[in-house]
């Protein structure tokens, strides 16, 4: 089925905002998304045209958000697209809705020509659309004992948690921010409402009446999702006489110095994949962050010519005075897939030497992994609904006939996880979307709806465009 997608405007403000809130929260609440995030969800005409929609009798039943912003990387700039705010109604989910404008959003970003994208969500629902795990934000935990016993300045400082600064104060903070490695460029007015994003609490860190600093806490009060300051010393006295119990930090891959820092005063370190990214102009990206790569570490010198499946072949050039990755038109007999070349110059993957590479590409692994990373709070966050708890699982198992299509299925409880069963040697778990539904994990639009009302139990399927069936339990 082919659906028309409509751009929103400020006159479907209140309609997305309700839309949003019963998707992720079950109940219509027209400020629950504004307030969550304040700078995305604004009643104008400039907020509300990076939503698109497909509508159905008129109304909203499938929606997603495209939001461009200035990825900044050592001076250099990228024009980045964050795709967020997704949700299907759940009577119409398993109808391709979502898929569609996912597609659309796409080809979308790349007549726009920006330079990559970024999602947050299951990488099963953004992979068939050629987005990969990829960057990397690193993990550290504290525990108070930690450090107490590390040689980090007392420096008295003070502590704030105003709800609004005047612009004076955040254009300071902007500066401060602006002096990390990698970071998404911010409006001074908006500043202080992003570091609010997902009802986080700003606070401000004060020396003899002067701001040294800033810091961001999730709403619970065990994460700091941000935390810059004047110098490395300041950021360390700043979660020491701050943080008072065990906490958790998250930090881009880029800021080598505080990192290095909190490998000295962390009780744990690990790294984690900054979820889906897609590159559209490689040669740009890839110059940009081979160049970051080298002012962090020298990089060997070499020349490359590769192509890189169903994008086309590059020219790799490392030496003392030129790093550019450039696109030419010439083949290469050195050759790797899209998917292979993603993971390797920007997964965790290439962390761990694991890809097998021929001779003429070991030098590959002399320059990757490059250092792409978002701070988290610039993440346009996909809301999820929060992840439904089955009061029954074993009501839904049994084994389905469906007469019109001559076909028998299972379901099957297995350490706790249900699973489709098609024959016994292939099997999809499945994940809950209500009491009565399920679906395919990362795959909404392969639904399971039960009817547990009659003697006999039954479920319909819908399966993307295809015509609904039913199944009924074999007795």
């Amino acid at each position: 089925m082919k659906y028309q997608i409509t751009q929103l405007t400020k006159a479907d403000y209140n309609e997305a905002m309700l839309f949003l809130s019963m998707a992720y929260n079950g109940i219509e609440d027209i400020d629950d998304l504004p307030e969550q995030m304040p700078v995305v969800f604004r009643p104008t005409e400039e907020q509300m045209n990076c939503h698109y929609a497909i509508k159905i009798d008129g109304k909203i039943r499938s929606m997603l958000g495209i939001y461009p912003c200035e990825m900044v990387a050592s001076n250099d700039k990228l024009k980045l697209a964050q795709i967020g705010s997704m949700a299907t109604e759940s009577a119409y989910r398993g109808q391709k809705m979502m898929t569609t404008l996912l597609s659309f959003a796409v080809e979308k970003i790349k007549k726009e020509q920006f330079d990559l994208a970024y999602a947050v969500g299951d990488k099963s629902l953004f992979s068939n659309h050629g987005f990969e795990r990829m960057g990397s934000k690193i993990h550290f935990w504290t525990y108070p004992s930690n450090l107490k016993h590390c040689n980090i300045n007392q420096e008295n400082l003070s502590f704030e948690h105003p709800d609004e600064i005047d612009l004076e104060t955040a254009k300071f903070l902007n500066g401060l921010y602006q002096k990390q490695t990698t970071y998404i460029n911010r409006e001074d007015k908006d500043f202080w409402s992003i570091c609010k994003t997902g009802r986080c609490k700003p606070y401000l860190a004060k020396k003899d009446g002067k701001i040294v600093g800033y810091f961001v806490v999730d709403k619970n009060g065990e994460i700091i999702k941000e935390i810059v300051a004047e110098s490395v010393s300041m950021n360390l006295s700043m979660q020491k006489e701050f943080l008072k119990v065990g906490f958790d930090i998250y930090l881009p891959s880029t800021e080598r110095e505080l990192s290095r820092e909190l490998l000295n005063t962390s009780q744990g370190i690990s790294l984690i994949d900054n979820d889906n990214w897609k590159i559209f102009n490689y040669a740009q990206v890839l110059t940009l962050f081979l160049k970051m790569k080298n002012a962090i570490s020298k990089l060997s010198y070499g020349e490359l010519d590769l192509e890189i499946e169903e994008v086309g072949s590059f020219r790799f050039k490392v030496t003392q005075g030129e790093i550019s990755c450039q696109q030419v038109t010439e083949k290469s007999s050195n050759k790797i897939t899209s998917k292979k070349f993603c993971n390797l110059a920007f997964g965790l993957s290439a962390y761990y030497s694991v890809e097998a590479l021929t001779n003429e590409l070991q030098i590959l692994q002399q320059w990757f992994p490059l250092p792409l990373s978002l701070c988290c709070q610039n993440f346009v966050v996909v809301y999820q609904k929060p992840p439904v708890k089955l009061q029954e699982p074993e009501k839904f198992c049994g084994e389905y006939r469906c007469d019109s299509e001559n076909l028998v299925r299972k379901i099957i409880l297995d350490d706790e996880n249900l699973f489709y069963w098609r024959s016994e040697t292939s099997m999809s778990q499945l994940e809950p979307v209500s009491q009565t539904e399920l679906s395919l994990v990362g795959d909404t639009d392969f639904l399971l709806t039960f009817d547990f009302t009659s003697q006999t139990k039954s479920f319909t399927l819908k399966n993307g465009d295809n015509e609904p069936v039913i199944f009924n339990q074999l007795t």
